[in-house]
């Protein structure tokens, strides 16, 4: 059923998974699980700004550094 959790359940085990040094391998026909493998190991804001929706931060009137931080980035 849609909003069941199945998706944040795949991320907390297969996060755990990682955690533990134990290999997966995923199948994600929806494409619900591509970012898992971005790694940002010191969560600087500048890294995440290549991640940032440009178009979506101009329609809110903000640029992508501004649209970076409102999101928490």
């Amino acid at each position: 059923m849609t909003g069941s959790g199945k998706t944040g359940l795949c991320i907390s085990l297969l996060e755990e998974a990682g955690i533990d040094g134990i290999p997966a391998i995923i199948v994600d026909p929806k494409g619900d699980l591509p970012s898992l493998m971005l790694l940002f190991p010191e969560l600087r804001p500048e890294d995440f700004r290549p991640w940032i929706n440009k178009d979506e931060a101009a329609q809110k009137g903000l640029s992508p550094a501004e649209r970076g931080v409102c999101a928490g980035l």
